[in-house]
């Protein structure tokens, strides 16, 4: 019987439990009444009851309150159930195919950013992620599985499904597929052990062959999927010169003003207004100058190869300086002279927007001792430090870090009022 290549989840009822909002819909669907009645009819209802209530009670009710918050934290503490996501995680090491199919509206509310969170979160963990609102098609409608099969190039016969209601079984077996009704979630995952022949409950089986390259600590893109997942639009670009940008022959193309000014042409024809800005060495530099153009920091002229650096990493970097040169690169050092100049001649006043300091206790390159009296120039500085790491923080510490930046992202965005509406 252990057969099955892929393996699919109904999103409501496996991956995640109904939510209080999921409830209320699935009864208006049931009972076809509009989208949205029984939220609007009950949250004015029971406004009235707690003003009333609070009266005769003598009770003081905070300042614009309404019920309708109640149903927004509800909303906002959905999880994702962690045995689903270890079971996804141990299925695609052993090379089975996962999706998972959601019934779910286009959240264009201006708290939508835990629906953008639970998207990015199952976009890393599963294959496939088909959405109803962007479909057309929701479960149990065959055509649905049929499209997810179709995305994973599996025949009915060799996919598995698991779904909390009957009516999602029955349209799964009508299309050729096995099917798994998870009334307990522990009995269902031994029903996969057995259709896929991957231990999912009882042990945990042996990984697959693979490049060390390949498996996740090989990876140096390690803050995009953390902060996507908190809520935040990641965008990351190459440095001029580095990788797939541009690299520009001219020596002033690489001098702080232009690429500041660069930067500022970029979020312009993007059509953004404003960012927090995360920087490391170079970066940094860069970051520095685009809030205040403050002093430009260099790196030492040798540089001992560092024992995290791999050599498929090595052979990919010298691919890059073979079609590029070293022009590109050299080009930022070559530009000292006149950055400096020019920070010479730019403002000194401080910075007073919200600023984070991240410093490493072992960095040979950027001492902590360095960052004193910051805070005389930014008034709003706020610091974290990770005593056991060196210069490369995200490779060597990207949990603390990740931590510590997201922890700061979230009370500085939520301090000021921003809205964190993901744009997936």
């Amino acid at each position: 019987m252990a057969n099955k290549k892929a393996v699919l989840f109904n999103l409501w009822g496996v991956v995640v439990s109904p939510r209080p909002a999921e409830v209320l819909l699935k009864f208006e669907e049931t009972h076809k009444l509009p989208r949205g009645f029984l939220e609007k009819v009950m949250i004015p209802e029971l406004d009235a009851e707690c003003v009333s209530a609070a009266s005769d009670q003598k009770v003081s009710l905070p300042a614009g309150f309404s019920v309708k918050s109640l149903l927004e934290e509800f909303r906002d503490s959905t999880t994702v159930n962690k045995h689903i996501l270890q079971t996804v995680a141990t299925l695609r090491r052993q090379g089975l195919l996962t999706g998972v199919l959601a019934n779910q509206w286009v959240d264009d509310s201006g708290c939508g950013d835990s629906s953008g969170r639970l998207l990015s979160l199952l976009g890393g963990h599963f294959d496939v992620v088909l959405q109803s609102c962007r479909t057309g098609l929701r479960v149990p409608e065959t055509d649905l599985f049929t499209s997810a099969l179709t995305q994973l190039g599996v025949p009915p016969e060799q996919a598995l499904w698991l779904a909390d209601d009957e009516e999602g079984v029955g349209a799964a077996e009508a299309v050729g597929m096995t099917a798994v009704l998870v009334k307990d979630l522990p009995e269902a995952l031994k029903q996969v052990e057995t259709f896929t022949g991957v231990q999912v409950v009882t042990g945990e089986s042996y990984p697959a062959s693979c490049n060390p390259e390949e498996v996740s600590h090989g990876y140096i893109t390690i803050k995009i999927p953390a902060l996507a997942d908190a809520g935040f639009r990641v965008l990351s670009l190459d440095m001029k010169g580095y990788g797939e940008s541009t690299a520009p022959q001219d020596i002033e193309e690489y001098s702080q003003e232009q690429i500041c000014q660069d930067l500022v042409t970029f979020m312009d024809k993007m059509g953004i207004p404003q960012v927090t800005l995360v920087g490391h060495d170079w970066g940094g530099a860069v970051v520095w100058n685009m809030a205040r153009c403050g002093l430009f920091v260099g790196l030492p002229e040798e540089m001992p190869r560092s024992s995290i650096l791999s050599e498929t990493a090595l052979q990919f970097y010298i691919t890059q300086f073979k079609d590029k040169g070293f022009r590109g690169p050299l080009n930022w050092y070559r530009n000292v002279v006149s950055n400096w100049k020019w920070l010479c001649s730019r403002p000194r006043a401080k910075l007073l927007m919200p600023a984070l300091m991240v410093t490493a206790g072992k960095d040979p390159v950027l001492l902590p001792v360095f960052s004193k009296g910051m805070e005389n120039m930014i008034p709003n500085l706020t610091r974290g430090h990770i005593e056991e790491c060196g210069h490369w923080t995200q490779m060597e510490r990207p949990s603390e870090l990740n931590t510590i930046l997201i922890s700061w992202l979230k009370d500085t965005h939520y301090n000021t009022g921003v809205a964190m509406t993901p744009k997936l």
